[in-house]
């Protein structure tokens, strides 16, 4: 059985109260982060609009030197968890492994560790331990 010390996560974890405040958090972000912003990571003007109608959002910030990533990221309460679970494996999936220079196949790779999350989840749910 692996030492539970081993098992951690180098990660922080921010949650927020409202999708107001994690878009600003993302702007914020978003604003000081070196190299940012890229055409891929363009902040939309509809930002909250699409948080708000998606009822949970994460992001990841990679950019704090000598300090671990953070999720940051907000849900509705009535969000199902199997969602929750996919979206923030999904993040935890950007701070391992060897990123890719390409945003479209970061995002897959990233949507890798949503899927296992998600999947762990269910079978948990299904009493199959």
């Amino acid at each position: 059985m692996p030492r539970e010390d081993r098992l951690k996560l180098k990660v922080r974890w921010r949650r927020y109260a409202t999708p107001e405040l994690l878009e600003r958090a993302f702007r914020r972000v978003h604003a000081s982060a070196e190299g940012w912003p890229t055409r891929a990571t363009k902040v939309s003007p509809d930002l909250l609009r699409s948080i708000k109608r998606n009822r949970m959002w994460a992001f990841v910030d990679l950019h704090a030197p000598g300090l671990p990533p953070v999720v940051h990221y907000w849900h509705a309460a009535n969000v199902r968890a199997d969602r929750l679970a996919f979206m923030l494996g999904h993040e935890l999936g950007h701070t391992v492994g060897k990123r890719s220079k390409f945003h479209r196949l970061e995002e897959d790779r990233a949507d890798e560790y949503g899927r296992v999350a998600h999947a762990v989840l269910l079978r948990l749910r299904k009493g199959n331990r």
